[in-house]
């Protein structure tokens, strides 16, 4: 306390009357002087050992089915002599993983890998924590512990569906994609629940097989369901993935009637008489019969008014 004291007041003396060249200087002699303190940051974790004779870098969140990788960056390993490293990541005091590293004759650089387990409960996830212990002939042993982060995501879940708006009648296709930390598919099982916009679930699947991480599942609508934003829910073990998709209510005209005009005409070569198509047809494709009104509206457009004209303000 009485060295972070000292490197507040130097800190304030130096940024107050110092020059550019002696505040580089100043950071200089700060970064030698913290040299042993550990380092926090929002990504990842570490430590630089003193006089800093090696560098611990781990990252701080933690993932279910993963490798955690743990790396010792030795300054120089021709004087520490036999290492040994005892790395290990418990939860709620009940040890997950632990990975051990013995050697004779050290390298710069060291890892250490440990498979993460999937059954760690929900209820003691903010208590995961790391322990690294060194011990080598002319550091003695060393042991920091650090308080990581555990999210549930270790999956890449994409749900499609095959449109946005249903209607009464039409039926609900859906196709979801489940895809690893290494982007190969999910071999496990997958749970889907199709949910209506008072939260009542209309249909669910459990414990369904995946086939090369894929789970497709479909649902005919009623012909009046509930008109609002239905859920598509879906799980693969503690990790869960939501879309929402709109249904309403909507009749199909009976046929669709369409009238085509040349865009422009020239009156000179009309020879007094003006074409056009109509058509019509039932959804089914089947031809229409009947009555046609038509009803001609014509506008003359002189030299001096424009076709179209858009201002824009510089």
């Amino acid at each position: 306390y009485v060295l972070l004291l000292l490197v507040y007041v130097f800190e304030s003396v130096i940024m107050t009357y110092s020059k550019g060249y002696v505040k580089l200087c100043y950071f200089v002699i700060l970064l030698h002087l913290m040299e042993g303190i550990e380092l926090r940051e929002k990504s990842g974790w570490g430590i630089r050992g003193k006089e800093s004779e090696y560098y611990i870098i781990a990252p701080r969140t933690v993932r279910p089915h993963s490798i955690y990788k743990i790396i010792v960056h030795i300054r120089n390993p021709d004087s520490l002599g036999r290492l040994e490293i005892h790395s290990s990541i418990s939860n709620n005091g009940v040890k997950l993983t632990d990975s051990i590293l013995k050697e004779n004759s050290p390298s710069h650089l060291e890892e250490l890998m440990m498979k993460i387990p999937g059954h760690i409960r929900n209820e003691t996830q903010n208590q995961t924590h790391l322990k690294v212990q060194l011990s080598s002939s002319s550091l003695g042993k060393k042991e920091y512990s650090a308080l990581l982060n555990y999210t549930k995501e270790f999956l890449s879940i994409t749900i499609e569906s095959d449109r946005l708006i249903y209607t009464g009648g039409q039926s609900i296709h859906l196709r979801c994609i489940f895809t690893d930390l290494d982007f190969k598919p999910y071999k496990g099982q997958g749970n889907m629940w199709i949910v209506d916009p008072e939260g009542f679930i209309v249909r669910r699947w459990i414990s369904r097989s995946l086939n090369l991480g894929v789970l497709t599942n479909h649902l005919t609508l009623p012909e009046y369901p509930k008109v609002g934003f239905w859920k598509c829910i879906v799980s693969a073990e503690s990790q869960m993935s939501e879309i929402s998709f709109k249904v309403e209510k909507y009749y199909s005209p009976p046929l669709e009637v369409s009238v085509s005009l040349p865009p422009f005409v020239d009156p000179g070569n009309l020879n007094g008489m003006l074409e056009a198509e109509v058509e019509a047809s039932f959804l089914t494709e089947r031809m229409s019969k009947g009555n046609i009104y038509l009803k001609w509206m014509a506008s003359e457009i002189d030299d001096s008014t424009p076709l179209f004209e858009d201002k824009v303000i510089l």
